[in-house]
């Protein structure tokens, strides 16, 4: 294991030693969290390559008339992308999102509630 140490302005350091003191379920070292975070956004980062080259891929499909002309095809992209996109967010990021849809006049996606 190679020790790496960084430099970080004083701003920096205090919100990041903040999110490291509020870590679930207990308190981390201040080098643990961050770097869980750079792991963690690399894990993010690889999802996002796999998505773009599936997006990718996609284009050159329907480009080739592969698509299904009920548009079931499109339908089924938009739901995986969704769920994968959810699966790699935090609520507070969803939250986020939808607070600026709503700021645009935009109505955010809601889940059906059975009664």
């Amino acid at each position: 294991m190679k020790v790496v140490s960084i430099r970080l302005s004083e701003a920096a350091a205090t919100r990041y030693q903040a999110m490291a003191d509020e870590a679930w379920p207990n308190p981390i070292p201040l080098s643990t969290y961050l770097k869980r975070r750079l792991e963690e956004g690399d894990a993010i980062a690889e999802h996002l390559d796999a998505l773009r080259l599936d997006i990718r891929d996609l284009a050159v499909d329907i480009g080739r008339g592969h698509g299904r002309p009920d548009g079931s095809h499109a339908d089924s992209v938009a739901i995986e992308t969704l769920l994968l996109l959810r699966a790699v967010t935090n609520p507070q990021h969803v939250r986020m999102v939808q607070a600026e849809l709503q700021r645009q006049g935009i109505t955010p996606w809601q889940a059906e509630t059975s009664q």
